[in-house]
């Protein structure tokens, strides 16, 4: 396990090539955000990955956990344990609109 506050300056290539989950906390810098969706951009869209990280984050203390096996169920959980399912997501934006 790993701790950063930057993501590309923080954690060296190679290490990013190897990690298999990520655990991220809510931030304000959306730079980071895009950072780390470009590792994890073979997933989903951009729409849908700021929609999964805010929905995961926006309880305090929760964070989102990044799962990148080829899991679809796991890929993407709020915390450790409750599932965000993709399509679920886009449900809740035909919902809205």
């Amino acid at each position: 396990m790993m701790a950063a506050q930057t993501f590309r300056s923080g954690i060296p290539l190679p290490l990013r090539q190897n990690i298999q989950q990520y655990f991220i906390w809510p931030t304000h810098d959306s730079g980071q955000l895009d950072a780390i969706y470009q590792e994890v951009a073979n997933l989903v869209d951009e729409d849908t990955f700021m929609k999964i990280y805010h929905e995961a984050t926006k309880d305090p203390h929760s964070f989102l956990t990044i799962d990148t096996s080829n899991v679809p169920e796991k890929q993407f959980r709020k915390n450790f344990d409750i599932s965000i399912i993709t399509n679920q997501i886009y449900s809740k934006k035909e919902d809205e609109e």
